[in-house]
């Protein structure tokens, strides 16, 4: 038998009463019927109560069951079936869990103890993506950094750049796109001094 945290532990637990699928009630550990009674929305999952007053006023087992006055109520949330679905699926295949540690889990604790960020600053769902997707690109540039290096990190970064601008970049006296020569990213490189030592050095600042 299950026990519940009532009276340090000493009374009945929700696993002790048995779910009726077909007639949406509780059957409880001395053989009452719980029907179902209301539900309340709380923190925007559905919960329902079963409980049968009548039941519990004349059961001899009540003092092992609950101290509630109005007799014992049990709480079910909407979403109950498949979270238990879940867990038996965890619990047989507690290998495919473990996974979970280095490959998730990592990720988050990383980004909110190692860089700081426990909790969202801004309000509003767009402004949380926006938020959340600079605090992913900061784990990716960290992790990068972890797997690459530094100078490896900057080096591809930095012909990726410079890729990007010479496809960009025309001769100022050509005025249609269809027939304007691509510009190499040596000559970018030359003409705006883009050259790896200068990214590498801490000093200098350049955006994009």
């Amino acid at each position: 038998r299950e026990y519940s945290r009532q009276r340090g532990g000493a009374l009945y637990g929700k696993d002790s009463f048995r779910y009726l699928k077909t007639k949406d009630a509780y059957r409880c550990p001395a053989g009452a019927i719980l029907p179902r009674k209301h539900e309340i929305e709380v923190r925007g999952r559905l919960r329902i109560a079963y409980h049968n007053s009548s039941a519990c006023e004349s059961c001899a087992i009540r003092s092992k069951c609950t101290a509630n006055v109005k007799g014992r109520i049990v709480y079910r949330y909407r979403d109950e079936e498949v979270a238990a679905m879940v867990r038996k699926r965890m619990e047989a295949n507690p290998e495919v869990y473990k996974r979970r540690g280095p490959t998730v889990e990592k990720c988050f604790g990383t980004i909110k103890w190692a860089m700081g960020c426990e909790n969202l600053l801004m309000k509003g769902l767009e402004k949380c993506r926006g938020e959340w997707s600079l605090m992913c690109a900061c784990y990716n540039m960290k992790r990068a950094i972890s797997i690459l290096g530094v100078e490896k990190l900057l080096e591809e970064l930095s012909s990726s750049v410079l890729s990007r601008i010479a496809s960009r970049c025309s001769p100022s006296g050509s005025k249609k796109a269809g027939n304007r020569p691509r510009t190499s990213a040596r000559s970018v490189s030359t003409k705006w001094n883009l050259t790896f030592e200068n990214l590498v050095n801490p000093k200098l600042t350049v955006y994009f």
